[in-house]
């Protein structure tokens, strides 16, 4: 099955929760959610520039690997809007090289011509919808590895 991430928008209360207490105060089943699947190394990568493993877009990282979680203030998503704005998407997209992205180790790996079209672009489009979102209700995210 391997890493997946999934993006949840919730309240900056939830935020302080979470972050002095940890992830069993996030209510998962009633939050805004976006599953990020496989995407989410290569869209850190991508925006970030960044190959180590961990979703490196800013905000705050508690752990490492798997059930690491970053969490977002509204003015980091603020920040993730701007960079996910849609006339950057094709911005970003343009720096996807299949040969780089197995040599770096991108999880998860096995990257082929396809995987940017056909993968990595749909899921950074959905991505940037839930970001911009959440910024337009002025919430924050909190991205969790499992």
């Amino acid at each position: 099955m391997g890493m997946t991430a999934i993006a949840y928008e919730v309240s900056m209360e939830t935020y302080r929760e979470v972050l002095d207490n940890g992830l069993e105060h996030l209510d998962t089943e009633n939050a805004a959610s976006h599953d990020l699947d496989k995407a989410w190394h290569a869209i850190s990568f991508l925006a970030s520039g960044l190959s180590e493993q961990g979703f490196k877009l800013g905000g705050t990282t508690v752990g490492e690997g798997e059930g690491q979680f970053v969490l977002f203030t509204t003015e980091e998503v603020a920040g993730l809007c701007q960079s996910l704005e849609d006339s950057k998407i094709e911005s970003l997209l343009s720096k996807f090289d299949a040969g780089e992205f197995n040599e770096k180790e991108i999880y998860p790996g096995t990257w082929d011509s396809w995987s940017r079209d056909g993968y990595l672009k749909p899921a950074l489009i959905e991505f940037s919808k839930f970001v911009h979102s959440a910024n337009d209700s002025g919430n924050v995210i909190i991205v969790v590895i499992c």
